[in-house]
């Protein structure tokens, strides 16, 4: 369960940094290229991913059920993020997994 927390705020994290990337050009310290973008917006969806998946096999929830949300978790987020790219969208996902993350921790 704590595992699923660093996960989820680690994945708000990198949604947080990537939404600065209308403010400066750089994340993390580094220049952030178009390439670098997708790569941090896969790396933190799959970290979104990996922490609710947890979370439903701790709460008891099939493997089977686990794996056809996160099938159709990862087909909206990639489309919404990617390709729609919803630039006020992702500041709130970022700062809601990143408090729900640290509580959730903090609980377990």
């Amino acid at each position: 369960m704590v595992l699923a927390s660093v996960f989820l705020a680690f994945g708000g994290l990198i949604a947080l940094a990537v939404s600065q990337r209308t403010h400066q050009s750089t994340v993390f310290g580094s220049r952030l290229t178009r390439k670098r973008e997708i790569l941090y917006r896969c790396g933190g969806t799959l970290l979104l991913l990996v922490s609710t998946g947890l979370w439903m096999r701790h709460y008891g929830v099939s493997l089977g059920l686990v794996a056809a949300f996160t099938e159709i978790a990862v087909a909206g987020v990639v489309v919404a993020l990617l390709l729609f790219r919803i630039p006020r969208l992702l500041p709130r996902i970022g700062w809601v997994a990143l408090v729900v993350g640290i509580l959730a921790g903090l609980w377990s």
